[in-house]
């Protein structure tokens, strides 16, 4: 069994090393100073706007749905943190910041309508074609975004303050906030004969996780 020394140094190697400068394959020129990448710490900003913007939906939905929505609210909005702190100041750690959220709102997005629907549930309460439609768009941009964005794409101008990597950020960012949406329907998009007590916990006593 390792000793105490030994896991405290693989715990520091985990969260705490990174290459000396992150973002290099990202396009944007690192410049000098507090804010590696302008552009692409600016349009992190996008995830903080929608994981805030979740978390106003909070209150109107079923009280067995908020305490999963609040945590993928939270992981969103700490995923644009962790986004600015990789982008930007680049300190000891932020790679590991930049990394962990964004599993935790794949996790979540992910496994809850699996959950749901091994329990005869309703996996997404709030899907509607039009939002598929919307979130379809926003991750095919996202996607040519990311491809073209690059450094080693012929689209890449490192001097550039309009990157394509911050479009990338925008569109995943639109994607999380839609995918969040779908997830959990607000009691008023029910009518009020119990469908929304269907809806959302499939006519069984449980709870969102």
């Amino acid at each position: 069994m390792p000793q105490v020394p030994q896991l405290v140094e693989r715990v520091r190697q985990v969260t705490l090393d990174q290459p000396d400068t992150l973002g290099d394959g990202d396009c944007e020129a690192l410049r000098a100073g507090l804010i590696g990448q302008p552009a692409n710490t600016l349009s992190s900003f996008a995830y903080v706007g929608a994981g805030t913007w979740l978390a106003t939906r909070i209150p109107g939905l079923p009280r067995a749905s908020r305490r999963g929505a609040t945590a993928y609210a939270a992981l969103a909005a700490v995923t644009g943190a962790g986004s600015v702190a990789y982008h930007g100041p680049q300190f000891e750690g932020a790679q590991f910041f930049h990394d962990v959220p964004i599993l935790g709102v794949l996790g979540i997005g992910l496994a809850l309508p699996l959950w749901r629907r091994s329990r005869r549930q309703v996996p997404l309460p709030g899907w509607s074609t039009r939002l598929g439609a919307v979130m379809a768009a926003s991750a095919a941009v996202a996607g040519v975004a990311y491809v073209a964005g690059g450094t080693d794409s012929r689209w890449c101008r490192p001097e550039s303050l309009l990157q394509l990597h911050g479009v990338w950020h925008l569109g995943t960012a639109a994607v999380v906030g839609i995918w969040g949406v779908a997830l959990w329907a607000p009691v008023d998009e029910h009518a009020d004969d119990g469908t929304e007590e269907l809806a959302t916990t499939g006519g069984a006593r449980g709870v969102d996780r």
